[in-house]
């Protein structure tokens, strides 16, 4: 039987097959030197975490690493947390959610316009 985290981070590479059909979690969770992060896309560097608690926190020194891992691999990084309600969250940095925003945008008013000129 798969542990809470382990659960997690199945779901999150599930849900990101949309985005890349060959989402899927790391080998040993990204404790290796070939892959960091809890799951693989060309992307987003993910970093999963289960707390048995109420709340919902972000351990400083994990999303530091992430970051970090995350630049090396130029990629945005991410910070999945899940409370032991089920609620869950991603966290990314202000700038990145921001450049994402600001293209998501772009893109809506490319296509707009296009749907237009038909």
């Amino acid at each position: 039987m798969l542990k809470n985290w382990e659960k997690l981070e199945h779901y999150v590479a599930e849900r990101l097959k949309p985005i890349y059909k060959y989402s899927r979690t790391t080998i040993a969770s990204g404790a290796t030197p070939v892959e960091k992060g809890d799951v693989k896309n060309p992307y987003f560097l993910i970093e999963a975490k289960c707390w048995n608690t109420d709340s919902l926190s972000i351990k400083n020194d994990v999303w530091r690493q992430t970051k970090i891992h995350a630049a090396c691999d130029h990629k945005d990084a991410i910070y999945v947390i899940e409370n032991k309600s089920g609620t869950r969250i991603a966290v990314l940095d202000l700038d990145d959610w921001i450049n994402m925003v600001i293209e998501l945008i772009e893109l809506r008013e490319l296509t707009k316009d296009a749907a237009h000129r038909k």
